[in-house]
């Protein structure tokens, strides 16, 4: 599984953009990812990968992942944890 693929189809999802337009440099808030929507991308990450994201929606915001890359950093290393 290409976690990097799957998450910029989950991002471009939310963005209703094609999923190749995004790059690991593509910075979220300028891409219009709005909170709700990033919460629901948290949610769908967590949901599809088994895992637990450090992120809360009350205290927290898009800021904290700053870009793609950021988001795909985290769950690789997530997903990498769990599976050890």
């Amino acid at each position: 599984m290409d976690v990097g693929k799957e998450i910029k189809a989950a991002i471009a999802k939310h963005l209703n953009v094609p999923a190749e337009s995004l790059t690991d440099d593509t910075d979220l808030a300028d891409a219009g990812l709005a909170s709700l929507d990033f919460v629901e991308i948290i949610f769908d990450l967590e949901e599809k990968f088994g895992i637990e994201l450090p992120y809360n929606a009350n205290t927290a915001s898009t800021a904290d992942f700053k870009t793609v890359g950021d988001v795909i950093r985290l769950v690789s290393s997530l997903v990498e944890t769990r599976a050890a």
